[in-house]
């Protein structure tokens, strides 16, 4: 018989050449489907890819050991985190490619905690220590693959609120996004916030690769009565019921809550004045610019305030005029008698987003805020709400300091903004407190959820995403930002500057927009220059969400699952190695 060694260079080299062959086709699938599970977002919003987004990595991975999962598994990941942020091509074409290195490693764990998990928890001990042949003859329990299929879906969704806080996170584009439209199907976000969303799409995604065989035979009728159990798809089955049942109730709590919200009399209807002013980015801008702003959005008042002359505010959006509210100079002078002059005549309260210099208490220096500020009808500025949470390398550079100058001339945008630390509502009138996000902080539930804990009845989101003219970032900023109505059972209003002005009910349904075509129908991708009052039924005292009184308790049973998983996979690792053992000990008395 020849060994390897007496074998032909050409068949020596068979095993690698298929392998490798295997690997490049198994690198396109993986690419391909990661391009295509973009199409599950916005723009394109077909939503039931997202059921099945998961499945090639899965399928792929499920079976390799560590380093090959977790190769796979990161390609995958990677391109998959590209396509989630692509738009940030118009920022810099390099900026998805390099950002989506950070992000797929978010992902990573999941790939490298399979390897281990698989076999000890989908096989008993005993099994394990019969050996390779046992394991492929045995069937394994529905139970046990639906509990595996659980514990990948919590390990999924745990990595996704890890990609929400970690390095100031980037809570954007998760799987439950994908589902923004289905009201019916996003409700269990009162309870679960957005992670009960991914953690039912991705479980399904999981057991529908585990069942696939039983799916097929279950098609071409190949089912054996007498082990049915043990051919039937039940994990999936289980999925499907989760499905089932989160749209039923979901469908019956959107009924509940729209009959309740229009019954109700402990409410106030607020008339939010929105203008939307459709303005190019002006970083930089120069005082020509920054004037023809403020000329525009002055017009654009007076327009909205002849078409709906009982409004209850006027809402201008993020960074309205390109200059800072309170400059010195004749440029600072002249901005704020054109806006006291125009408030005087109007005699209503504004919510002006602008850029403000702060007093540094006690050091003789300013630091510069994002903020909205509102005015009262008496042109005094009543109250203000800096932005919490900026914008990494867009409002401010990480670790400036350390970073190499090369590097610094690229992502630097010459600023660096200080962040606003409370998160009180600003009282708009008796019995009305409104929740302030500015820019992005509209994605991060948290702080949506402490204004709602500080007593916020209606939400507002005043944004200018006009760093991104022709991409999907404005309708997908706007899909994010619907779960937290669901969160916290309460009302928005969006004033984006050249993009989503709508208004939102506490169920995530958008109500009204500044667009509506001939029919009624609302359009809320259209970027022009519009104004639009939004009548906002706003409750006096409104219930606090379970969201909203206890958090992320959802996340805490993930967390559950994958100990008593690991626990479970340990044990068994002990019981095969403790068998091992005694073998060995018998083996040396022999």
């Amino acid at each position: 018989m020849k060994t390897i060694a007496d074998q032909k260079p050409e068949a020596k080299n068979l095993g690698f050449k298929y392998s490798f062959k295997m690997l490049i086709i198994s690198l396109t699938v993986l690419l391909f489907s990661a391009l295509l599970a973009n199409l599950a977002f916005p723009e394109f919003n077909i939503s039931i890819l997202a059921f099945f987004t998961i499945t090639p990595v899965f399928a792929l991975t499920r079976n390799e050991r560590y380093f090959k999962s977790a190769f796979l598994g990161y390609f995958w990941s990677y391109w998959y985190c590209v396509m989630l942020i692509f738009w940030l091509r118009e920022i810099h074409i390099a900026s998805p490619f390099i950002l989506a290195l950070l992000l797929a490693c978010f992902y990573l764990p999941v790939f490298l905690i399979n390897p281990f998990l698989r076999r000890r928890i989908l096989y008993p001990a005993k099994v394990l220590i019969a050996g390779h042949e046992a394991v492929c003859q045995h069937q394994v329990a529905w139970y046990r693959k639906t509990f595996y299929c659980l514990t990948l879906a919590a390990i999924w969704t745990i990595c996704e609120w890890l990609r929400s806080w970690v390095l100031t996170g980037l809570p954007w584009n998760y799987l439950a996004t994908t589902q923004w439209q289905n009201i019916s199907f996003i409700q269990i976000a009162e309870y679960t916030g957005i992670w009960g969303i991914s953690f039912i799409i991705a479980f399904f995604n999981f057991t529908f690769v585990e069942d696939f065989t039983k799916i097929k035979n279950l098609l071409q009728f190949k089912i054996k009565q007498k082990f049915l159990l043990q051919f039937l798809p039940i994990s999936l089955f289980v999925a499907l019921f989760l499905i089932v049942l989160n749209f039923t109730t979901g469908f019956f709590i959107t009924k509940k809550y729209q009959k309740a919200y229009e019954k109700s009399s402990d409410k106030t209807i607020v008339k939010f004045g929105v203008v939307q002013g459709d303005l190019s980015q002006r970083r930089h801008a120069g005082i020509n610019e920054s004037f023809e702003a403020l000329d525009k959005y002055v017009k654009l008042t007076k327009k909205l305030r002849l078409r709906y002359p009982d409004i209850s505010v006027v809402v201008w959006p993020e960074s309205a005029v390109p200059m800072p509210y309170n400059i010195g100079g004749h440029l600072g002078i002249s901005y704020r008698a054109e806006l006291f002059n125009l408030i005087s005549k109007t005699k209503i309260p504004f919510l002006i987003g602008s850029m403000y210099f702060d007093e540094i208490k006690g050091k003789n220096n300013y630091k510069m805020v994002n903020s909205l500020l509102h005015f009262g009808a008496n042109t005094q500025i009543l109250n203000r709400y800096d932005k919490i949470h900026i914008v990494p390398f867009g409002e401010f550079v990480p670790a400036r300091e350390y970073m190499p100058k090369f590097l610094l001339k690229i992502i630097d945008m010459g600023r660096d903004l200080k962040a606003g630390t409370d998160y009180s509502p600003l009282k708009l009138q008796d019995n009305v407190f409104i929740g302030v996000s500015i820019c992005f902080e509209d994605v991060f539930a948290e702080i949506a959820c402490k204004e709602a804990q500080l007593g916020a009845n209606v939400l507002l989101t005043v944004s200018n995403d006009a760093w991104y003219p022709k991409s999907s970032e404005p309708t997908q900023h706007l899909a994010n930002s619907v779960f937290r109505c669901v969160e916290t059972r309460l009302p928005m209003v969006r004033n984006g500057n050249n993009s989503s002005s709508v208004a939102i009910s506490p169920t995530g349904e958008i109500i009204d927009s500044v667009f509506l075509d001939e029919n009624g129908n609302m359009n809320v991708e259209k970027r022009s220059e519009a104004v639009k009052q939004f009548n906002v039924n706003v409750e006096k005292k409104p219930r606090h969400s379970f969201y909203t009184r206890y958090g992320n308790i959802f996340i805490w049973f993930c967390w559950a699952i994958v100990i008593i998983a690991l626990m479970i996979a340990v044990e068994n690792m002990y019981c095969v190695a403790k068998h091992c053992d005694n073998l060995m000990k018998k083996l040396k008395n022999c």
